[in-house]
């Protein structure tokens, strides 16, 4: 059975050309060149996990193409499940109120606001977070459009790998990695 742990933000994009600098454990997406705009994840960091703090993961994304993303719309979300349990879906489709956010140059990152609504109450939540018995998901979706005006659509799914201490890529659901 599954004890679905919901976060949900919806993001509005902050021009950076630093990643996020947080501290705690890293995914690294792909930075290969491409023509025109490509948004992938570059990072997902997760702070490190501490009874009475609420868990936090943080998602870079970069433009690892040669031109700019203009009209860029994104929405993540996250969850937690008990191993074993099926795999989250990612997002179909970004919600109505989802915004226009900052363009992303070529070359440049952008950090998304954290996800960070649950909180580890007590020892067992720590236990089953730390142990890998509570397996923490990222998902999203980010829409953009090139200097042509065709739009192009990026998701992710990722889960968080207690034995690497990292965030790896799902099986499927991945084209932003």
């Amino acid at each position: 059975m599954s004890r679905p742990i919901l976060f949900v933000a919806f993001v509005s994009l902050a021009l950076s050309l630093a990643s996020c600098g947080q501290q705690g454990q890293q995914s690294s997406g792909s930075s290969a060149p491409a023509s025109g705009p490509k948004i992938t994840v570059k990072s997902i960091t997760t702070e490190p996990f501490k009874q009475g703090s609420s868990i936090a993961a943080h998602v870079t994304l970069e433009n690892s193409g040669t031109a700019p993303a203009t009209n860029v719309k994104a929405a993540i979300t996250g969850t937690a499940i008990i191993q074993g349990d099926p795999e989250p879906a990612g997002l179909d489709a970004l919600p109505a109120d989802a915004k226009s956010l900052t363009d992303i140059a070529a070359s440049a990152t952008a950090d998304l606001p954290p996800v960070n609504d649950r909180t580890i109450a007590d020892e067992g939540d720590m236990r089953n977070f730390t142990s890998g018995q509570w397996i923490l998901w990222v998902m999203g979706r980010v829409e953009y459009d090139d200097a042509n005006k065709q739009h192009h659509v990026s998701n992710f799914r990722e889960y968080y790998d207690y034995n690497t201490n990292g965030y790896k890529a799902a099986d499927k659901g991945n084209d932003a990695n």
